[in-house]
């Protein structure tokens, strides 16, 4: 397929940037994101997959909404978020992502599945019942049931594939890759530990989220304080 190299020539369908929204569902407001301080050279040398996550410990309101901020939030004026950039780059800016994720909870919001309000930087609990236990049903490394977060990133296709056809797959899976290492450069900035996951069947968080089948899950990664050795 051959796409203009003018914009101007472009489908109004392809300039705006759609989002995902769960607006019957309690929304919980994150607040300012901490300022990331430390190196850019520091945090690349030291940047790894963190394992040793303790499990004794949780996240901070202010934690969370620094890593979603960062790793995948809007960039600049919120004023228009339909013509809006992000921390990552992705193909067309068209933006097929969507980022849930089971938090194990703290003293400012409960333990549950959420969805990440990318427009509005704030968190929607989803109504599934005994999300823990369905943590724990998935098939995935021991370690990673110690970490407070688990988050699922997954695609909206026809956000890409409508402009890129077959080659919309392959952009999909590029953006996916840079959010996962937006997030592991936060983590390693605010002192977290971050690790991605290859073990879980796509099929059970397509379920646990009630996805159909124009979006799916991509991929997934846990966070959490770092054990002390």
């Amino acid at each position: 397929m051959n796409i203009p190299l003018d914009d101007k020539d472009w489908p109004q369908a392809w300039k705006g940037v759609e989002f995902k929204e769960y607006p019957r569902f309690p929304d919980f407001p994150l607040p300012e994101p901490l300022p990331l301080s430390v190196s850019f050279g520091e945090v690349l040398k030291n940047r790894r997959s963190r394992r040793n996550f303790d499990v004794k410990k949780t996240l901070t309101l202010r934690e969370l909404s620094s890593l979603f901020f960062w790793g995948a939030g809007i960039s600049g004026s919120k004023e228009k978020p339909e013509t809006s950039r992000r921390f990552h780059p992705s193909g067309g800016g068209r933006y097929p992502l969507e980022l849930y994720f089971y938090f194990r909870g703290n003293d400012e919001i409960p333990e549950g599945i959420y969805h990440y309000n990318i427009k509005r930087h704030s968190l929607e609990k989803l109504p599934v019942e005994n999300p823990r236990e369905k943590i724990l049903s998935l098939p995935t490394y021991k370690f990673a049931y110690d970490a407070p977060l688990f988050v699922f990133m997954t695609a909206v296709w026809d956000r890409m594939m409508n402009k890129y056809k077959e080659r919309g797959y392959r952009f999909v899976c590029i953006e996916a890759g840079i959010v996962l290492h937006n997030f592991y450069l936060v983590a390693e900035t605010l002192r977290l530990g971050c690790c991605g996951l290859g073990s879980i069947i796509d099929s059970q968080i397509d379920e646990i989220l009630e996805l159909d089948q124009t979006e799916n899950f991509i991929g997934s990664f846990a966070i959490g304080q770092i054990r002390e050795a």
